[in-house]
């Protein structure tokens, strides 16, 4: 899983060197538990960027597996898809995303672009973990 978040995170770094459409502003505020770790800097610039949000507490717990739902709301928030664009996007054809509505927008939008297809039977398996073929698949 950690090959994920660091590609993630190289795919961050990569996208924002040469758009300015990821133009963010620098808070004050941060996340209180990547001091230390490898990725500390990269984990700070995907936070800065909006890409990834942290959890409620401050903490971003950096050795957590990284789910289905939270890999695509980072790809929609590293394509700079504005929150306005989301709203549209209230339901998806995918059978299994009750107690993932705060993903719901995230996974319509990937389905509607082809990003997320689902496993063909119906379902986005939005709280399995997310392998390194799917990522780089999405």
């Amino acid at each position: 899983m950690r090959k994920v978040l660091s590609f993630v995170l190289v795919l961050t770094l990569v996208l924002s060197s040469f758009s300015m459409a990821f133009a963010a502003t620098t808070t004050s505020a941060g996340l209180s538990d990547i001091d230390g770790n490898a990725n500390a800097d990269a984990i700070q610039v995907a936070y800065d960027l909006g890409i990834v949000t942290g959890n409620p507490d401050g903490t971003f717990l950096p050795a957590k597996a990284v789910t289905r739902a939270e890999f695509a709301a980072m790809i929609t928030r590293a394509m700079a898809i504005p929150d306005s664009a989301l709203a549209g996007y209230t339901a998806t054809t995918f059978k299994d995303t009750t107690g993932y509505g705060w993903a719901v927008p995230y996974l319509a939008f990937c389905q509607s672009k082809g990003i997320l297809l689902g496993d063909g039977a119906g379902n986005v398996m939005p709280g399995r973990t997310i392998n390194t073929n799917e990522a780089m698949t999405m």
